[in-house]
């Protein structure tokens, strides 16, 4: 299990969600927070590689970026859907 904690980035898209959504959300974070390399999460490292930044799915059509402060604490970085994220 790792520690996880989300920025103020994170926050405040988080707090623009649907109640589905943030439900939704919710339950992948925990999900991560158990399994990271869970398979239905489709973690993913993002270019450039040496940025250290990565990606699971909320949804078809959702991510969350995060990345590693070391080996057992991830810090969410934002949330947002597919195309607005990768920009």
């Amino acid at each position: 299990m790792i520690q996880v904690f989300a920025t103020k980035r994170f926050e405040k898209s988080f707090k623009k969600l649907s109640p589905n959504l943030k439900a939704k959300t919710k339950k992948k974070i925990e999900l991560f927070q158990n399994n990271p390399k869970h398979p239905s999460l489709r973690s993913e490292k993002l270019e450039p590689k040496h940025l250290n930044l990565y990606s699971f799915r909320i949804g078809r059509n959702w991510r969350i970026v995060f990345d590693y402060e070391d080996s057992k604490v991830a810090r969410l970085r934002d949330i947002d859907k597919h195309d607005n994220i990768y920009r």
